[in-house]
């Protein structure tokens, strides 16, 4: 799975009032992050990613994502296994002039369940089942 989130902050919009997105995605291992910054842009827009009310990309706290023209992209093995499955974007733009657009995109491995267990079969008994025995 590969989904996008494009961000448009308005002119002006400042760090301490951002433009956020909710990017929802399903459970599993996130394997690639891009952000993509508009050509003519010049630095002016600016974007980090947050869940459950941390930041976890750029890894550094008081630093954000900032380009002009270009994807900032890096591969990545974030385990998405407990909900939320989401990520909080927040994009904000110094430029008192234009709006700018922020993608955020993300290759997520998605997990799948295993097999339920019987019902009233013991943990012994399905580990035995595994392993043959």
């Amino acid at each position: 799975m590969f989904p996008a989130f494009p961000v448009t902050s308005p002119k002006s919009t400042l760090r301490s009032a951002p433009t956020v997105v909710e990017a929802a995605l399903p459970a599993g291992v996130v394997s690639w992050v891009g952000v993509q910054f508009p050509t003519g842009c010049g630095g002016l827009v600016h974007a980090r990613i947050l869940r459950a009310g941390h930041q976890v990309w750029p890894t550094n706290l008081d630093e954000d994502l900032s380009s002009d023209g270009f994807i900032v992209s890096w591969r990545e093995r974030y385990p998405l296994l407990d909900p939320p499955y989401a990520f909080r974007l927040e994009v904000w733009n110094d430029d008192d002039t234009y709006q700018h657009k922020v993608t955020v995109f993300f290759e997520v491995e998605e997990s799948r369940p295993g097999p339920a267990a019987p019902a009233g079969q013991s943990l012994l008994d399905r580990l035995r089942s595994l392993v043959g025995s």
